[in-house]
């Protein structure tokens, strides 16, 4: 399990889609979505390398920045050898490109 955030000075409705874009460019297939209540969810599926993964990103307003929470697990495994802390890494990574910070 891994957990990272992050504050941007970017519109909600702009940090919500480049999130979905992040996690799609990662390899995520989109699961769930609600732009109301912040949430996007993001499945990989297993794999000869991976036993896949879910990343939830949650994405609040706070004293006039974004801030964005992603929170990722293995499916299927009981130990990830750092595989979910990579997938978080490289999903920031993605959304500051796609952001532009």
């Amino acid at each position: 399990m891994a957990f990272k955030a992050k504050r941007y000075r970017k519109p909600y409705d702009q940090v919500f889609q480049s999130v979905i874009e992040a996690l799609e460019e990662c390899e995520h297939r989109i699961r769930y979505r609600n732009k109301g209540n912040g949430t996007v969810i993001g499945v990989t599926e297993r794999s000869i390398l991976s036993w896949g993964g879910e990343t939830k990103v949650r994405i609040t307003r706070k004293q006039g920045r974004i801030r964005v929470e992603g929170n990722a697990t293995p499916t299927s495994q009981l130990f990830d050898w750092g595989e979910s802390h990579s997938n978080l890494l490289e999903f920031f990574e993605v959304l500051d490109e796609i952001l532009e910070v």
